[in-house]
This record gives C-alpha cells, structure tokens and sequence, in this order.
C-alpha cells in the first residue's frame, strides 16, 4: 500500500510548507515548488516503506512512518516574488522557532546558510 500525504496543493508555488502530523507536530521546509517538494517527500517516505532503507528521510519521520503516524500538507507562506536562498531559509527559520524550534518539530538541523 502506497503512503500518501493529504493535502498536496495541486498547484505548483513556491514557500513555506508543513508537513502535520496527527498531533499537531511539523516537519517546516521551503521549496520553490511546494507541491513537487511534498511529492518528492511522499516518494521517499514509499521507498522507504518498500526497501527499508532510503537515505533521504528525516530519522525523525521514519520514526514516525515506521509507527503509523500520518502527515498532511500546510502551506505556511506563499512567495509571490524571486527570494534568495539566505531569505527563505531565514524565513524557513522563523516558522521552525515559532512551532518550538528544533526539539519540537521534526526538523533535526537548525538551518546553515550556504555563502
């Protein structure tokens, strides 16, 4: 059986998104392409699932997957204009700190700015 993700947008934007869980707890990312991004998510998540092993998966959500916990799609923020990577991560950063930061949410690095 295929893991699905509820929510996907159906259109492709870029932003902020969220992946919830039943409880409420968030995976935070940003993408140019949201909908892409949470499908490639989605993809990784079904290897996974499949093969046991991926790579590409947070430890954090494995975990969660591995115990039957479901996600679902929020878009957090829309971009409507050309933003450099160093702003959406410090955007990225600002959701991550509202929702608890790392040691509330499933995201396990705090974000680095690549120069």
């Amino acid at each position: 059986m295929r893991y699905q993700i509820a929510d996907i947008p159906l259109e492709s934007f870029g932003g902020i998104y969220s992946l919830v869980d039943e409880k409420g707890k968030r995976y935070i990312g940003s993408s140019k392409d949201i909908r892409t991004r949470v499908q490639s998510h989605q993809a990784h998540i079904n290897i996974f699932l499949r093969d046991g092993a991926d790579g590409f998966i947070n430890p954090r959500i494995e975990e969660a997957i591995t115990l039957g916990i479901k996600f679902r799609c929020e878009v957090l923020a829309r971009f409507y204009c050309d933003l450099t990577d160093r702003e959406k991560r410090e955007i990225e950063r600002v959701f991550i700190k509202k929702y608890g930061g790392i040691d509330s949410t499933y995201n396990i690095l705090p974000i680095v700015h690549k120069e």
